[in-house]
């Protein structure tokens, strides 16, 4: 299971895309530097959090289904729109977005969303709506094609959310 630390982690790089475009915003502005680092270190992180849970043993499991929900990461872009649109020299907008950013990230470790990560797709991951032999219906992140009926090497991410590392016995 993930910690709090790799859903934290899990949660900024979902918003990376949005604090390398806020760093452009405020070249060539040395603050510019604050929103490269969150970026950075939102996508090292779940880069880190994918190896490891990678490197886990997993179990053989079958996606008897297998629903491909990439659109769900393109959805969450939308929550990226009200922070863009604010003006970026003042530090009331800083602390405006600070905290929509707080509230967000609140409502989206206790909805349980680690899987909704535009960054995931980003660097070749696909979201799936799946159901799994063992675990009933479940999100699905992988770099996998999937088809139902497929077996699958999986670990457990968080709650429902599994990771489909590997296809077992050629298919």
């Amino acid at each position: 299971m993930l910690t709090i630390t790799s859903r934290v982690l899990l949660f900024i790089s979902s918003f990376s895309p949005l604090f390398a475009i806020w760093g452009v915003r405020l070249l060539p502005n040395r603050i510019s530097v604050l929103p490269f680092c969150v970026a950075l270190i939102g996508v090292v992180g779940t880069l880190a959090v994918l190896y490891v849970k990678r490197q886990e043993e997993g179990r053989v499991d079958e996606a008897q289904t297998a629903s491909r929900r990439d659109t769900e990461a393109a959805a969450y872009l939308v929550t990226y729109v009200l922070p863009l649109a604010l003006p970026g020299s003042d530090w009331r907008d800083w602390l405006a977005v600070l905290l929509f950013l707080v509230i967000v990230g609140i409502l989206y470790v206790r909805a349980g969303m680690d899987y909704v990560n535009p960054m995931l797709a980003l660097v070749g991951y696909h979201l799936y709506e799946a159901t799994l032999r063992d675990e009933g219906t479940v999100w699905l992140v992988s770099q996998l094609d999937l088809r139902p009926n497929t077996q699958v090497n999986t670990v457990n991410l968080v709650g429902n959310i599994w990771l489909a590392k590997a296809r077992v016995d050629g298919n």
